[in-house]
């Protein structure tokens, strides 16, 4: 199989970066994240006015709660690999991949929002996913 080859200087070729896995890995679930974050600015209603507290995001449908939840929390495991991939670990077992436990997720986060009306919907979320799986940096 004849591939072409795009050297900046003879230690750094493009292609040698297609040859290895994890760095494939990176880029599509990055791609894959971007892709899914961007629709989710575009259709989820707590998007619609930065400022949206948690009281107003209370009122939402359950559906649009659910949503925004889940959607903040799988993309702050995809963020959580390139800090600690510990951290990423911690936050998809917390939230799994299980309807049951995830609805039980939800509700300890909307537990929380219910106690921080002034705050923000997904401060709130962080707030919680750290206190479950540590910090995301700093200090």
């Amino acid at each position: 199989m004849l591939m072409s080859r795009f050297c900046v200087d003879e230690d750094l070729c493009l292609f040698s970066f297609y040859q290895n896995p994890w760095i494939m890995f990176g880029i599509k679930h990055g791609l894959t994240a971007s892709i899914f974050s961007v629709f989710l600015i575009f259709s989820t209603q707590s998007y619609a006015g930065q400022n949206v507290k948690t009281n107003e995001f209370l009122t939402y449908d359950y559906a649009t709660q659910d949503s925004f939840i889940g959607s903040t929390i799988w993309t702050a495991a995809v963020i959580a690999t390139q800090i600690r991939q510990e951290l990423a670990s911690c936050i998809a077992d917390w939230y799994t991949n299980d309807p049951d436990i995830m609805q039980e997720r939800n509700a300890e986060i909307l537990s929380v929002m219910k106690k921080l009306p002034d705050s923000y919907p997904s401060g709130v979320v962080v707030a919680v996913l750290q206190k479950k799986c540590g910090k995301f940096g700093g200090s």
